[in-house]
């Protein structure tokens, strides 16, 4: 090899390091960038909380107590607008049933019944139970580690006690690892306002069971804002319902507990009482969220 072969080699190597330095300073400069813009957005976000709060406050010195909690409702919808959506956790999936999972099987099954025969269970609302035995058995055999029914079974079925047998054989396989839904139902007797926890039925527990309660309590805006574990606090401060009921009520886990329980066995319930949405309002990720 030549002087001048070998001068030209590191002359293109050193070429080479030059454009590999400028790359590199380059992307430094973007990711400093947008390490800035991020902070200045974050500190704009904390400005507009911290007028609000002491608005919030000016109106609680008021006395106007609904005001502030509607304004704190405002101000908390405001944060998730700014902020913007934030990935889900990947290993999280919703499946939610909407208008066209009601109509769809019916007219597929008009069309071919022999060909779509597998969607009989799925033909008219309520759907058989057998449909959601064949989804868990699916799911568990796809690797799921809980499947969470946000859907109530507190009466036998309407298509009869083989179609109840169906899904609690199904059940019986996975103890603990099915999440079913339960509810607080209020009624008026003559003795006042009524207020009771309605479970699934009794055929489909398991031992262990994973039962949680749905109500979610509604903020002066309407919206959902604290989880569903608050409930039974927020009707201990109303002097309508008899108190020995609602301390029994307390104890009973929330949907999400039981959800949380089932894949953690030693998962505590922190103190947070208000929802972290992940997604926006409208969205279907916005069912999912954390804890804050």
């Amino acid at each position: 090899m030549t002087q001048d072969d070998t001068a030209s080699k590191l002359q293109k190597k050193d070429s080479a390091g030059k454009r590999s330095l400028k790359v590199h300073k380059a992307t430094t400069k973007i990711t400093a960038i947008l390490t800035v813009r991020q902070s200045l957005r974050l500190a704009w976000i904390g400005h507009i909380l911290t007028i609000a709060w002491a608005i919030a406050a000016a109106i609680a010195i008021g006395g106007n107590w609904r005001l502030v909690q509607l304004w704190e409702s405002h101000v908390q919808t405001m944060f998730f607008e700014l902020r913007g959506p934030v990935a889900p956790p990947e290993d999280i999936v919703i499946l939610a049933i909407d208008e066209p999972s009601l109509s769809i099987p019916k007219q597929l099954l008009e069309a071919d019944p022999q060909k779509y025969a597998y969607l009989e269970p799925l033909k008219a609302w309520a759907w058989q139970r057998a449909a959601y035995a064949q989804v868990i058995d699916q799911l568990m055999a796809a690797g799921a580690k809980v499947v969470a029914l946000d859907i109530l079974f507190t009466n036998p079925s309407s298509y009869g006690s083989a179609d109840d047998q169906q899904l609690a054989q199904v059940l019986q396989r996975y103890p603990g690892k099915v999440a079913l839904a339960a509810e607080y139902a209020e009624a008026e007797i003559y003795q006042g306002r009524l207020i009771q926890l309605i479970q699934p039925e009794r055929l489909f527990w398991t031992k262990p069971h994973s039962i949680g309660t749905i109500n979610f309590p509604l903020e002066a805006d309407g919206k959902v804002h604290r989880f569903a574990s608050t409930f039974p606090e927020l009707l201990s401060q109303q002097e309508e319902y008899p108190k020995d009921t609602l301390e029994e009520l307390k104890d009973f886990p929330s949907f999400e507990e039981a959800v949380a329980k089932a894949a953690n066995p030693a998962f505590v319930r922190p103190q947070a009482e208000y929802i972290n949405f992940y997604g926006p309002a409208g969205h279907l990720s916005r069912f999912l969220f954390g804890m804050y």
